[in-house]
């Protein structure tokens, strides 16, 4: 099983935009071992934490390659937040943490690079793009444009921000329709640009992932702690319903993504 490592934001953290929506900094936090970890850190209501927690811990279930994060303590005296969930009356707040890895997102990599078409071509290459495809299927993602990767090299490209999944932050789990395409961004400025052999090899990576998540335990997975105390069994046994069902049309509507059917 995997679980969420705790934290506490430490004094100095600094606001940053780069499109992002949500209130973001860069800082320190101190991990439970003593040592500490530069971070980015977001201030997200309780159903965006709760999305970002739960893909996180899936993502590591899956080997998927995503950035180290933290459930971390923001204390009202080093961090104030306006949407996190507060702790009591204490006036902390719980916000998401994902290691500041120091890459730039996709965007701003193309963006940077002297042949644009070159550099997005390298990543249409990416080994673990069909992975992707599936994983967004699977967690009914709908906001995985160029600024939600960070990319280091052609094979150190990493997932981020996942507080859209489930069909994203003003969803309700226990409405989610099990065989339902959700709107996939993927499908809008990465489909397109694929060759028939790129698509045929992102869907048997997909193929992959859906195997894959019949060994997963999703109960087990959910069954952590900053899962159990940000949701109520309700939502909990909904997401657990919901992923359970759809783990059986992931190469369906990754392929649906995709635009190409799912059998030869």
């Amino acid at each position: 099983m995997t679980a969420i490592p705790l934290a506490s934001v430490l004094p100095g953290a600094s606001p940053f935009r780069d499109a992002n929506v949500n209130r973001t900094y860069r800082g320190l936090v101190l991990r439970r071992d003593g040592g500490t970890a530069h971070g980015v850190i977001k201030d997200l209501s309780p159903l965006q934490l709760a999305n970002e927690i739960i893909a996180w811990l899936f993502a590591k279930g899956l080997k998927l390659k995503i950035p180290n994060a933290y459930l971390a303590i923001a204390d009202q005296s080093n961090l104030l937040t306006t949407d996190a969930p507060k702790l009591g009356n204490s006036g902390a707040s719980l916000v998401f943490v994902s290691e500041d890895l120091g890459v730039p997102n996709l965007y701003r990599r193309i963006e940077a690079s002297a042949d644009q078409k070159e550099a997005f071509g390298i990543f249409l290459e990416w080994a673990d793009l069909g992975k992707t495809y599936a994983f967004d299927a699977w967690i009914a993602n709908t906001d995985r444009h160029p600024r939600n990767f960070l990319y280091g090299g052609p094979d150190n490209i990493w997932l981020i921000d996942h507080g859209h999944a489930f069909n994203g932050p003003f969803g309700d789990f226990r409405k989610l329709q099990a065989e339902f395409a959700y709107q996939s961004k993927l499908a809008d400025w990465v489909s397109p640009k694929l060759t028939p052999r790129q698509k045929v090899d992102c869907r048997k990576k997909a193929g992959a992932i859906e195997r894959a998540l019949a060994g997963l335990d999703i109960e087990q997975e959910l069954s952590d702690h900053s899962v159990q105390t940000l949701m109520g069994k309700g939502d909990i046994d909904a997401i657990q319903g919901f992923l359970t069902a759809r783990a059986n049309h992931v190469v369906r509507l990754a392929c649906e993504a995709l635009g190409m059917p799912k059998l030869v």
